[in-house]
């Protein structure tokens, strides 16, 4: 038997798990992954950190409540190309839990799996912060 063709074990996928989560979080950016109806399925530390949030307890939310009535309006635009299956990149100036400034540059990247598109995954990075 081909071990490469063999089922990984319930441990080896939660090592898989656990460094990429560690990757992840170690990415000077935000990363989340919704679904087609705008909840949340993954949210990376740096995420949760600008939300004032876990990334544990952002999981199952919804973009809007993550983003807040104002940003998600901005953000909409963008929200509708990527679930259309259109790539968004734009630039945005974000205000910190902290009351800090954020400048990003973001991308929508719509998840694609055999011509169906039920996931989007966006990812901020930051240019700049300011704390002041």
């Amino acid at each position: 038997m081909n071990p490469c063709n063999r089922s990984k074990g319930k441990s080896a996928i939660a090592e898989e798990n656990y460094l990429l989560r560690r990757i992840v979080d170690t990415i000077p950016g935000m990363i989340a992954y919704s679904d087609s109806q705008l909840i949340c399925r993954y949210a990376s530390s740096a995420y949760g950190e600008w939300c004032g949030r876990s990334p544990e307890t952002m999981i199952g939310a919804h973009i809007k409540d993550l983003l807040g009535e104002r940003l998600f309006g901005m953000n909409d635009c963008y929200i509708s190309g990527a679930l259309k299956g259109e790539k968004q990149h734009f630039e945005r100036t974000l205000i910190m839990v902290d009351a800090g400034i954020g400048y990003t540059y973001a991308h929508y990247i719509p998840d694609i799996d055999n011509g169906s598109m039920d996931r989007s995954l966006a990812f901020s990075s930051w240019l700049a912060m300011s704390r002041h």
